[in-house]
């Protein structure tokens, strides 16, 4: 029945809707909080029933029910799920509505527009009720929600004005997006504590939600911004930042987030035009599509504006595109409507990608998966990741997951090929990194080690266009780059680093280097993944990847001597054999043990060590 009902709702709307970019879309349809009123004209399309039909419909068909109408009283009986409605063609004429025990579901659309309608009963057989099932019935002032039903859908009471009280019963898990909106009498709502999920708008314009104050929360879901307030902290009995919580909040110039989110919706800062000032916890694991689109915060964040390892929107426009390797997951639309884009690559790091996320990239031909077979959404599911993408997806040959992952639509239409790594992507020319980033000059003394590592996939850029060589290295970074080359195998068993939470873009790689010898912690039970690697600390991973071979000698380097003991053979095993080199420090060479490894010095390392 979902796919019907997204079906419905696609016909009606497809070709005005996907020709228009991207910001006038979300701008003019996706934020509103008020709905626009449907009309007739809106409904999908049922066969006509003449006026002499209209005189007696006893005993007559509706899928596998029956239904009859008489004085204002409709009956529906039967067994199984309601399939068609064709008693709308006498909406006006009904003011009561029986639904049978048997019957198991109310259809889409299935008493839109019934202005007369003033009660129904509906039995306990009845398990699910679909989207906009009770749109604008304005004189219906009661109904008993099924305790079985777990989801009231999309609009299903959307302007029911009369209604005045509602009880949600126990079964129900999930209120999708405007299910109560604009039902202007609603004053008492009764949300059990087995409700997780409340989508945007699903009470906006209700006299119920006008009173709940500045931060209406319901099980944890601030569900709309009430106040007027520029700096706002999020109450710390926050879990869930609901979808449009604060969109168009003109006023908010900065906001805190407490440990206690774990997730913000999807528009949730959609154009708060003033807000420059986000402080977000690591405790926040998901952000949903477009949450800050429109503010200056994310804007100043460049091409690639990650928070907690989630990409929230692609905000350049290259043709070829590699998404940065500190990227775990792809949040929904975030390359929406990227005309330019053509071809992206999507590295081993990354672990799911949202609904929409490449959706209307109409010039989009290449794909390029470097890893595991992300979780990604199929066409059964939303609209999917890559819907209305026509292109050639490109796999690595041993990765998992890729069996199952390609036997599934994504919302396009993908040629899936099989590639092996260690030869050069197909149609894929090396091309000087002088050229592809800004930062880097054709003669500087990194940039032929810059050009190995990224002609071999090891590195790559920091968005716009940059390639940062003077930034640091992080422990979570050397670690990864050590897991890709053993061929990011499949990890299990329990992470002894407390700072090291599931889902993060690096925790299998740590996991992995962990159990194999190639990492240590900071001995106080973490593993700092965020701290800058020191050279020792990086001779001291490639050192144990070798299986810590046997070394002699000294080192000749006026600092050797800060060499910490637990390194020195590490140390000098990566000096022997070129990979680790002094520094120049006022003219004098340095071996620099402590200091940390910059992004070239990484490249010229690493260079060293694989073709040593």
């Amino acid at each position: 029945m979902k796919t019907t009902k997204r079906w419905a709702m696609l016909l009606s709307l497809i070709m005005a809707v996907s020709m228009l970019p991207a910001q006038a879309l979300a701008a003019d349809i996706e934020t509103e909080q008020t709905l626009t009123v449907l009309d007739e004209s809106d409904l999908p399309e049922y066969e006509s029933y003449s006026e002499q039909t209209r005189s007696s419909e006893t005993g007559a068909q509706a899928g596998n029910l029956t239904w009859e109408l008489n004085d204002g009283v409709l009956v529906i009986s039967g067994n199984g799920e309601m399939t068609e409605t064709p008693w709308r063609d006498r909406a006006d004429e009904i003011r009561s509505v029986q639904i049978q025990q048997g019957v198991t579901s109310i259809a889409y659309y299935a008493f839109f527009n019934c202005d007369n309608l003033t009660r129904i009963t509906i039995p306990d057989s009845v398990t699910t009720i679909e989207g906009r099932a009770f749109y604008n019935c304005d004189n219906l002032s009661g109904v008993t929600i099924p305790d079985g039903v777990t989801t009231i859908e999309s609009e299903t009471f959307a302007y029911c004005t009369n209604l005045t009280n509602i009880t949600i019963p126990d079964s129900v898990t999930t209120i999708e997006e405007y299910a109560f909106s604009n039902c202007t009498s609603l004053t008492n709502v009764d949300i059990p504590d087995s409700v997780t999920t409340i989508e945007r708008g699903a009470f906006s314009e209700t006299p119920w939600l006008e009173a709940q104050g500045d931060f209406p929360i319901v099980n944890g879901i601030l569900l709309r911004y009430q106040g007027n307030e520029t700096d706002i902290i999020i109450p710390d009995s926050v879990t869930t930042i609901g979808g449009n919580a604060f969109s168009n909040c003109a006023n908010l110039t900065s906001v805190k987030i407490p440990d206690s989110v774990t997730t913000i919706d999807i528009y949730a800062f959609y154009y708060c035009t003033n807000l420059t000032d986000v402080v977000i916890s690591d405790s926040v694991i998901k952000i949903g599509g477009w949450a800050f689109h429109g503010t200056p915060w994310l804007e100043a964040k460049g091409d690639f504006p990650v928070v907690n390892d989630i990409l929230l929107e692609y905000q350049g426009d290259d043709d070829d595109v590699t998404i940065p390797d500190n990227v775990s997951s792809i949040a929904y639309a975030a390359f929406d409507h990227c005309m330019s884009l053509t071809r992206v690559t999507i590295p081993s790091s990354v672990k799911s990608i949202d609904d929409s996320a490449f959706a209307f990239c109409f010039d989009l031909t290449e794909i390029y998966f470097e890893g595991d077979a992300p979780e990604m959404v199929s066409g059964d599911n939303g609209w999917g990741t890559f819907y209305c993408v026509d292109a050639v997806a490109y796999y690595p040959k041993g990765a998992s997951g890729w069996d199952e992952a390609i036997t599934k639509g994504y919302g396009g239409t993908l040629i899936w090929m099989e590639y092996d790594p260690a030869d050069p992507k197909p149609d894929q020319p090396s091309k000087p990194v002088s050229d592809i980033f800004t930062d880097i000059t054709p003669n500087a003394w990194y940039t032929q080690a810059i050009q190995y590592v990224y002609d071999k996939g090891i590195m790559k850029g920091m968005g716009d266009a940059t390639f940062a060589p003077g930034d640091s290295m992080t422990r979570a970074m050397v670690a990864q780059i050590m897991y890709a080359q053993a061929g990011s195998p499949a990890v299990s068993g329990d992470m002894p680093f407390s700072d090291v939470p599931v889902g993060r873009w690096y925790y299998d790689a740590i996991l992995w280097a962990n159990q194999n010898g190639v990492v240590a912690g900071m001995g106080n039970g973490t593993f700092a993944p965020n701290d800058n690697i020191t050279r020792q600390e990086y001779a001291a991973i490639l050192y144990r990847y070798e299986n810590s071979p046997a070394v002699s000698g000294s080192l000749d380097f006026p600092d050797a001597d800060t060499v910490s003991s637990w390194a020195m053979e590490a140390v000098l095993w990566a000096n022997q054999n070129g990979i680790i080199n002094g520094t120049v420090d006022n003219g004098t060479t340095k071996l620099d043990p402590k200091g940390t490894a910059t992004r070239a010095q990484s490249a010229v390392i690493l260079m060293g060590y694989l073709e040593k």
